[in-house]
């Protein structure tokens, strides 16, 4: 009986070693993951500091895809999918922006699974994107890492965000136009402003001139313009500024909403039909 005790004391004694041990060895890997995924996230908020596109890379696997649903400000959904090509490219993007700051950290993790060489990593990340100090956008993320584990350790495979925006300074814009008989035009642009879109009217006034230019007033603003050639903001006594070269009426008006009324609040217009 003292035998058959001592034997299943024992047993219990191995396989609870073996249940610690499998226990520690499974925290060592998390927090090893956990490790991996927070460095890779302070390799990217300091990239446009280090310019060193390769402290970004090397954290993930060339066979990378990735998915990013976005809810804007006002509530539409986009999906973005790339792959590591793509990835790569908007890291040299950011690098070749000389006065972008990026903000990348992780609020919390909230699910850390490991099995073996594979593991698959949810956090709450707060990201932000500005430029000479002002907010282009604010964003709060839940993104879910897939990693696997090779003989040069950890690789980010895939990420998967759903992105919540909180604020949008920057961003593409939208614009009808108008025509008048008088040969005049009204425009209607949809910019971000903040926690929201606001639609602005803007008219454009032509007058030409029997020398070939025409003038464009558009509120207080003027400009000169060479139908089929150059595009210029009148500044007074100052010297005229070059926003570009434009065809017809429609190209002027888009090229002035672009380079010089909303140049701060747009990254470029997309023009409804």
């Amino acid at each position: 009986m003292q035998q058959e005790y001592l034997i299943r004391k024992i047993t219990f004694l191995f396989i609870f070693s073996v249940f610690l041990s499998s226990s520690a060895y499974a925290q060592k890997e998390e927090s090893e993951v956990k490790e991996f995924i927070t460095d890779f996230t302070e390799a990217y908020s300091g990239l446009p500091k280090s310019k060193n596109v390769e402290s970004v890379k090397k954290y993930v696997s060339k066979s990378l895809y990735s998915t990013i649903i976005n809810a804007n400000v006002i509530g539409n959904f986009g999906l973005i999918q790339s792959d590591y090509v793509d990835f790569e490219n908007y890291l040299m993007s950011v690098v070749q922006n000389p006065e972008i700051s990026l903000v990348y950290k992780i609020r919390s993790f909230e699910k850390v699974y490991v099995r073996g060489v594979s593991a698959v990593v949810v956090c709450d990340i707060e990201s932000q994107v500005a430029r000479s100090g002002v907010i282009w956008q604010k964003t709060n993320e839940t993104t879910s890492f897939v990693l696997k584990k090779n003989k040069n350790g950890w690789k980010i495979l895939s990420f998967n965000v759903v992105s919540i925006e909180e604020e949008l300074n920057r961003g593409t814009c939208l614009c009808e136009l108008f025509a008048a008989s008088t040969g005049n035009y009204i425009s209607k642009s949809t910019v971000p402003t903040g926690e929201t879109y606001t639609t602005n009217i803007d008219d454009f006034q032509f007058t030409p001139k029997p020398d070939g230019m025409i003038y464009i007033q558009q509120g207080d603003h003027y400009y000169s313009w060479i139908r089929d050639g150059a595009l210029k903001k009148m500044n007074g006594s100052a010297e005229d500024e070059l926003l570009g070269t434009a065809i017809d009426e429609i190209e002027a008006i888009m090229k002035i909403l672009s380079k010089d009324l909303y140049s701060e609040e747009c990254t470029n217009f997309k023009r409804r039909r």
